[in-house]
């Protein structure tokens, strides 16, 4: 249910991306690598992405400042996306499923197995 996927990631810390986009990779998902949130949108509106995984604080903007600056031109609630944070949060927005750190590989697996509706 994963082959094909098309995700944009948009977290800062290299380990973490590096990490995430080979768990991705072994998901058979095309990953869209985006530095700052801008970078993120830009991707989005450009392309019909499955999936999106970020970070809490990019470098240019919040989580939900970029996600209330992409609900213009992207249908969020067909968007899933995951949201790494650093402590447990209210999440503001429907569809948006939060992942604490330190992030588990096996944890986010199966929390994009979830999302898919695919057992792990």
């Amino acid at each position: 249910m994963t082959d094909g996927k098309e995700v944009v990631l948009a977290v800062r810390q290299q380990d973490e991306r590096t990490a995430v986009t080979h768990l991705l990779n072994e998901l058979h998902m095309t990953v869209h690598q985006a530095q700052t949130g801008r970078d993120a949108i830009y991707i989005l509106e450009d392309h019909a992405c499955d999936f999106l995984v970020m970070d809490i604080q990019l470098d240019d903007m919040h989580a939900w400042k970029m996600l209330y600056t992409l609900k213009e031109s992207v249908d969020l609630s067909a968007l899933p996306t995951i949201v790494i944070m650093d402590e447990p949060t209210v999440v503001p927005l429907n569809n948006v499923t939060p992942v604490v750190r330190p992030v588990s590989m096996a944890k986010l697996k199966n929390v994009i197995m979830k999302l898919f509706s695919i057992s792990p």
